[in-house]
């Protein structure tokens, strides 16, 4: 795994006016985010670098999107944070080697499928201040195995992995793969989130009964897609 850092310099001077995707200016921004650095500071300063160095990608990146199905970027709550920042933050997800992807290529597939339609897909979570993505690939993972298999689609506890998986580092980051091991391992059932409720910060496992109501991983997979992005991605986790 690896991460490609872009950095395009704007100057203070250009309008962010004719900037696709951002007709917010900086001053909007901060009280839309509740930014509470102090104007002229040295952290204004830097913070509105960073807002502008955004804007500029967004408009760099959106000049690719000429499809009408393409992404579209945008201001959004990270603008004011540099790319090393954001990263550090967000990014924590150690890379794990995993076999390539060896499976037949399928023809007569649809031209869309979107698992969301299907009621298996549960909606978007914000990490906040913490190195959790690993935790919350996971448990989406697992959620929607679960709910492919004919259950109902339910939040399951995201601090619990943060929580327990020992040989993760909790906010500081950690690895999918590690994560799945040690529940299959284990055989640590997934309470629902609501048992167990996420707090974004690393903190005491708790621990359930074997009696207890959960989702546990009976055996995974894993395939690394590097390559083969028509084919889809992800793991393969029967859970019960």
């Amino acid at each position: 795994m690896f991460t490609v850092i872009l950095v395009i310099v704007a100057s203070f001077g250009e309008s962010l006016a004719n900037l696709n995707g951002s007709s917010i200016d900086f001053d909007s921004f901060r009280k839309k985010f509740h930014r509470l650095y102090e104007v002229n500071s040295e952290e204004f300063s830097r913070r509105q670098i960073y807002f502008q160095n955004a804007a500029m990608r967004h408009k760099y990146l959106n000049s690719f999107s000429t499809e009408s199905q393409a992404a579209m970027y945008g201001i959004n709550q990270f603008s004011d944070l540099s790319q090393m920042e954001f990263r550090d933050v967000y990014l924590r997800a150690e890379s794990s080697r995993a076999p390539g992807f060896t499976g037949l290529t399928r023809t007569g597939l649809p031209a869309k499928f979107d698992w969301r339609d299907k009621g298996v897909v549960a909606p978007v979570q914000n990490q906040l201040a913490c190195g959790s993505c690993w935790a919350f690939s996971t448990v989406g993972a697992i959620q929607s195995v679960h709910a492919m298999g004919g259950s109902q689609l339910e939040r399951l506890s995201v601090q619990q992995v943060l929580d327990c998986s020992y040989k993760n580092e909790g906010c500081n980051g950690g690895s999918p793969s590690l994560a799945l091991a040690w529940l299959e391992q284990s055989t640590v059932k997934l309470v629902r989130h609501s048992e167990y409720p996420y707090e974004a910060k690393t903190g005491i496992c708790h621990f359930f009964s074997q009696s207890h109501e959960g989702v546990a991983v009976k055996n995974f997979t894993l395939h690394s897609f590097r390559g083969t992005s028509t084919e889809g991605g992800g793991c393969h986790c029967p859970v019960q």
